[in-house]
């Protein structure tokens, strides 16, 4: 019998989070270790998301230690703690080590992929999916089972005489009517954040800090706008069809090792500034079932559209420590209007946006206006 955990806004978001999420976790029994979540709907899951990601005080280690549940967020930060170790062993006592060989990347393998400079990433288009997927990628929405894993959404209607869903939906990987197995793809454009822009799929170009031992160049700060759009429009029975559309400033932060490879750096000194206009087809941004979300201080949601050359400026200097950080610039989430056709893409960031990008201590990662 499959087994999940059943987490409502009301219990992750009131005022006795961690007591009544606690003994609300404790009392599930795990049959089997692939435990996932599951939310009534799209929207009480992107809500569970933006909540999450934004949180200041909430330990999501602690809050599901004990628990049939770890979220893929977990497993990441598992890695990024052992590799911060590892690091340091390398540096006292020159034990060269792989970011393959980390116990949490190496159990794991599957959920990682690994650039060409060294370290490891989730392979997800959708980074901060991440809090509320297990390790398999898998969540359920309504009575609609999904994993998401790279670029790719898959989903299985949850029915009441099958119990090998998940099985069926891992080893999927094309369209299957008569399974009722679907698979769309996440469409993601990122667009790095140095010396000018690009539209094409290409994180190689970056910016470098440096901190001088001898000639030594010891960190490393990537940064990019991150486009991506997700779209259920095709899932019979996932109840009604919904979008997630979301603008995004997202960097990560490196370091180097003795030996010479990259690995991630946790911190807190990430900030970011700049100008920027939104553009685009606003296409159904209207539509009263869906609703808008910006991380950005004092503007409305609704204000990034019509914003035009806004300045911003956001700190992580107070925020949790993480090697990855991201601002949301404007998102749309939520039950679509035309629930029959595909997504229209459209807004973006206009090419007179420029950023700033900071690792305080190290290195900045500018886009010059054009």
């Amino acid at each position: 019998m499959k087994t999940f955990v059943r987490i409502s806004m009301l219990c992750l978001f009131g005022a006795s989070f961690l007591t009544s999420c606690q003994k609300e976790l404790d009392s599930h029994e795990p049959e089997q270790p692939s435990d996932y979540l599951t939310f009534k709907d799209f929207t009480e899951m992107r809500n569970t998301i933006n909540k999450l990601e934004s949180s200041k005080t909430v330990n999501l280690t602690e809050f599901n230690k004990g628990n049939a549940f770890v979220s893929m967020q977990d497993i990441f930060n598992q890695a990024i703690g052992e590799e911060t170790e590892a690091f340091t062993r390398e540096e006292k006592y020159m034990i060269p080590y792989q970011a393959k060989d980390l116990p949490a990347v190496k159990n794991h393998l599957s959920m990682f992929e690994f650039p060409e400079f060294g370290s490891f990433k989730l392979k997800i288009a959708a980074p901060d999916y991440a809090h509320v997927l297990n390790a398999d990628g898998v969540v359920k929405i309504g009575n609609t089972i999904f994993q998401f894993v790279g670029d790719q959404m898959k989903m299985i209607e949850d029915l009441p005489n099958r119990t090998n869903e998940i099985a069926l939906l891992k080893a999927a990987t094309k369209n299957d009517e008569a399974k009722q197995i679907y698979i769309n793809k996440v469409k993601v454009i990122l667009t790095p954040l140095s010396g000018g822009r690009t539209s094409a799929f290409d994180e190689k170009r970056e910016c470098f800090g440096y901190k001088y031992e001898g000639n030594t160049q010891r960190f490393r700060l990537i940064a990019c706008e991150r486009h991506y759009e997700i779209d259920s429009y095709n899932v019979p029975g996932a109840g009604s069809p919904w979008v997630d559309y979301q603008l995004v400033m997202e960097f990560d932060t490196y370091g180097r090792s003795a030996f010479g490879s990259w690995g991630r750096r946790n911190s807190n000194e990430q900030k970011i500034s700049g100008t920027f206009t939104i553009t685009g087809t606003k296409y159904d941004m209207d539509c009263s079932g869906l609703q808008k979300y910006t991380s950005l201080p004092n503007v409305a949601p609704l204000d990034v559209l019509n914003l035009s050359n806004h300045s911003y400026f956001m700190s992580n200097e107070y925020g949790n420590s993480s090697s990855m950080w991201r601002v949301i610039i404007f998102s749309a989430y939520g039950p679509k209007c035309n629930p029959s056709s595909p997504i229209q893409r459209g807004l973006k960031f206009h090419s007179s946006s420029h950023h700033l990008a900071t690792w305080t201590s190290y290195c900045d990662c500018p886009i010059p206006q054009l």
